[in-house]
């Protein structure tokens, strides 16, 4: 009901809301009494879509051929990894859902974590019946070799504090990564990406949080000219 309120008051004082926090049903709660535009900026372990718009910017860049995913031949469609549980971390769970629509120029979609049940329910399904291929494992350096996007997040956020998973998981410019590959990581880093990285050809998470500024400006003002 506080959430109600909240939204009837800022509908006389603001143009626009940018809403996180640690309650995943808040944004939604508050739609309900909103007449302005609401942008979800993370909401607990559920979803972060500004995070994943930066992240597909980023693989558009290093793979512009995705952005025509029907015409991706079957021998150059990539291989994307990500490090960590799509069911517990907002920046993977939105990530997946944004790549349903590149899913015909994607081979598959490995997940690496050491997680028992790393989807929540219904997740795993939705993804697949979209036209995601999926495939889970605990190995990283097996995989590594053949991926063509390498995306690594240890950190869910709940409730006011946050869990680290996967602290077996780490990668270094000594890790075998496939020549041309990219690894992304919404950041800020722990030791998981380690700053050997930094100067190496596969860093493209600066780049990511750099193209992140501008998509978030361009949102921002695709909204706020559609409400003028």
């Amino acid at each position: 009901e506080s959430l109600y309120y909240v939204g009837e008051m800022l509908n006389n004082y603001c143009d626009l809301i940018l809403l996180r926090y640690i309650y995943e049903k808040a944004v939604y709660e508050m739609l309900e009494s909103l007449r302005i535009p609401i942008v979800n900026v993370g909401n607990g372990i559920d979803e972060h879509p500004t995070q994943a718009m930066a992240d597909i910017y980023t693989i558009l860049k290093a793979h512009p051929e995705l952005i025509n995913p029907d015409k991706v031949p079957e021998s150059e469609k990539i291989r994307i990894g990500i490090i960590g549980i799509p069911g517990r971390m907002r920046t993977i769970r939105s990530l997946l859902l944004y790549l349903r629509l590149f899913a015909k120029g994607i081979e598959e979609v490995v997940i690496i974590t050491e997680s028992e049940e790393p989807f929540s329910d219904g997740q795993q399904e939705e993804l697949q019946e979209a036209g995601l291929k999926l495939r889970v494992t605990d190995n990283l350096q097996a995989e590594l070799p053949a991926l063509d996007v390498v995306y690594i997040n240890t950190i869910a956020w709940v409730s006011d504090s946050y869990e680290e998973h996967g602290k077996k998981y780490q990668l270094d410019s000594t890790s075998p990564f496939k020549p041309g590959a990219i690894v992304l990581h919404p950041l800020a880093r722990g030791e998981e990406l380690d700053r050997s990285l930094d100067s190496t050809s596969y860093n493209w998470y600066f780049a990511q949080a750099r193209g992140a500024v501008f998509v978030r400006m361009a949102l921002l003002s695709a909204i706020l000219k559609s409400y003028s």
